[in-house]
């Protein structure tokens, strides 16, 4: 039996480390991906940057500005495609959030998987803090950026507790309108890695034979 116990926990330990690891993949090949316009190539720019009010897929609580796309500026290339948004947007008064609402099952674990980037500039104490809200509550944030220009990978689980989950990501930096950047985006269903799977069926198989060795006895 402590076999066993020790199976089961070598088993939950290696599914909480695993789920933790953030893969840089590209949102638009991510299978099963619920997000829309996750890298924001939707609404293609022709300049290096530019303010815009609608956004395919997003809403946003910027005043008067909503997003600010940036498309190369400052020779800064998005995480995944060509462009992607700064939320502490430019004249919007206030760090911005921006949202959409995703399709899911009610009680299902989902991964969100988010590239996050720091810009310098605007003076004072300088850093970049992007938090993750799910329906509206503050679930996640990342730690303070410092280094411009570096496309940091973020992963974090939750589970549905609806078919219909607002997903959120809030500007927390400085407030300067330099920084918080945001690309590749991507929440898929959470599928048990391989090696958790097989540690999960060493422990049942441990389990078994224990039980049968208590019947013979």
């Amino acid at each position: 039996m402590r076999r066993f116990r020790t199976l089961c926990a070598l088993a939950s330990a290696a599914s909480l480390s695993l789920t933790s690891i953030a893969e840089a993949q590209s949102c638009t090949t991510a299978v099963g991906n619920l997000v829309a316009n996750c890298s924001f190539e939707a609404n293609t720019i022709a300049s290096s940057w530019l303010w815009v009010n609608s956004l395919t897929g997003w809403e946003s609580n910027g005043n008067p500005n909503k997003f600010e796309i940036w498309r190369g500026l400052d020779s800064f290339a998005a995480a995944d495609g060509m462009q992607h948004l700064e939320l502490d947007v430019h004249h919007a008064n206030s760090n911005t959030t921006i949202w959409q609402t995703l399709n899911t099952q009610q009680g299902r674990e989902y991964t969100v998987t988010f590239s996050a980037a720091h810009r310098n500039g605007g003076g004072g104490d300088q850093f970049s803090v992007l938090g993750l809200l799910i329906n509206d509550v503050p679930l996640f944030q990342t730690p303070q950026m410092r280094t411009p220009y570096t496309w940091n990978v973020f992963s974090y689980n939750f589970v549905a507790a609806g078919t219909q989950t607002k997903l959120g990501f809030q500007s927390l930096g400085t407030q300067n309108t330099h920084g918080d950047h945001l690309d590749n985006i991507s929440v898929v269903a959470s599928v048990p890695e391989p090696s958790t799977s097989a540690l999960t069926g060493a422990g049942l198989l441990a389990l078994g034979v224990v039980v049968r060795l208590r019947r013979r006895a």
